[in-house]
């Protein structure tokens, strides 16, 4: 931030194409840095990524830049009798540089205005299967199992989800009686597409029937984001007094192993901490679909056999 800052005021009071250029660099790095300081989200774009309130400071540092383009500080020459002082551009340079600024601000809002509507349709898809999912109880057995999860418990990846996702796969091998909380893109700190959908905002609805077993699956969601272990204890402690078991994430081909082992890491801290069960599925041998991120529909009937092994 203070690069940013430093090469802003010397671009700001200097207007030259050397401190213009610095501008620009420190807002570009700006754009990767500011994780620390980013602030609220004002929109999503995916999962991952979105606008936040520190972003808007490249923002401001790009047009302060393009100022110090279209400006430069005239010295004087006591030859001619010239005194300095800012001089403007030519007419040619403002019109180019002004084009060029108008592009760039269409791109970016389509790509802004393309991402939220993405966005918006992903949010409706999985609030649909999920309140799919909700409204049906799979199984018959003596034991009472609520599930909450992401995109694998609503069998994505899988054909004829209500029949072969893995925790419909439980039900029957157990057996037990399942119901399923499950959205897509979500995790311990992930709110998915709709932003709010993380696994501690549906803890209360999945418990409050009482079940012997709540089971908490993903993780997935959350590689790459922050504090994982204090959002998973977090979220665990919410389930009360019902048993807990958390599942963790597989290995995804295609994420970044390293990081899948990370959030399993802990997840496990998490687990040990309270007192519960955890399950590592790295490495469980399951068949992946061509987005090499879901389970097929075998990979759903082998996570739900590795599963039933653990809980028996």
């Amino acid at each position: 931030m203070n690069l940013l800052f430093a090469t802003s005021t010397w671009c700001l009071l200097r207007p030259s194409p050397y401190s213009a250029t610095a501008t620009l660099f420190a807002a570009i790095l700006w754009l990767f840095g500011n994780g620390p300081l980013e602030g609220d989200v004002l929109f999503t774009v995916t999962l991952q990524d979105g606008v936040t309130v520190s972003d808007l400071l490249s923002v401001a540092a790009i047009g302060i830049a393009l100022w110090g383009y279209l400006h430069r500080i005239d010295r004087g020459d006591s030859g001619e009798g010239r005194r300095p002082g800012i001089v403007k551009p030519r007419r040619q340079t403002v019109i180019i540089l002004a084009a060029t600024l108008a592009v760039a601000l269409v791109g970016v809002s389509t790509a802004v205005y393309l991402g939220r509507h993405k966005t918006a349709e992903k949010c409706e898809s999985v609030t649909n299967m999920s309140q799919t999912f909700a409204a049906q109880t799979f199984g018959s057995g003596s034991k009472r199992i609520a599930v909450v999860g992401d995109s694998y418990s609503v069998g994505t990846g899988a054909t004829n989800q209500l029949q072969t996702a893995w925790p419909v796969a439980l039900s029957a091998s157990l057996p037990a009686t399942v119901t399923v909380n499950g959205i897509g893109g979500t995790g311990f700190t992930n709110g998915g597409y709709c932003g709010d959908d993380q696994f501690a905002s549906r803890i209360a609805d999945a418990v409050k029937s009482k079940p012997d077993l709540l089971i908490i699956q993903g993780g997935l969601n959350d590689v790459g984001s922050g504090n994982v272990t204090r959002a998973a204890r977090d979220t665990i402690r919410l389930a009360g007094s019902t048993p807990v078991v958390v599942v963790g994430p597989p290995t995804a081909p295609a994420k970044d192993s390293d990081e899948e082992r990370a959030v399993d890491s802990q997840l496990q801290n998490a687990a040990k901490a309270l007192g519960v069960t955890y399950v590592s599925t790295l490495k469980w041998p399951l068949e992946w679909g061509t987005d090499s991120l879901h389970p097929t529909t075998q990979g759903h009937r082998t996570f739900a056999d590795a599963l039933t092994n653990v809980l028996r």
